[in-house]
């Protein structure tokens, strides 16, 4: 897969900035919830689990927020 290279308007920046920082915390509450870390994950009472994912879900509508605001005109790939 080719490295692209976002160019953004200033205004995106901040956006891009979160959007980032959004996907590297989902990534890493996900990366809980299987292979070894994934038996102390479903070890956890029905709850506590209900209470995780229902966490990553508002991570992902947060991250949709964030790319709904961003349209292609404010952002440019270059491959």
């Amino acid at each position: 897969m080719a490295n692209l290279d976002l160019i953004a308007a200033p205004d995106t920046t901040d956006v891009l900035d979160d959007l980032t920082a959004k996907c590297a915390q989902l990534q890493a509450l996900m990366l809980m919830t299987h292979g070894e870390a994934g038996a102390s994950f479903n070890s956890l009472a029905d709850t506590h689990r209900e209470n995780f994912l229902w966490h990553c879900t508002l991570v992902v509508d947060e991250i949709s927020e964030l790319a709904s605001s961003l349209s292609p005109a404010t952002v440019q790939v270059q491959a």
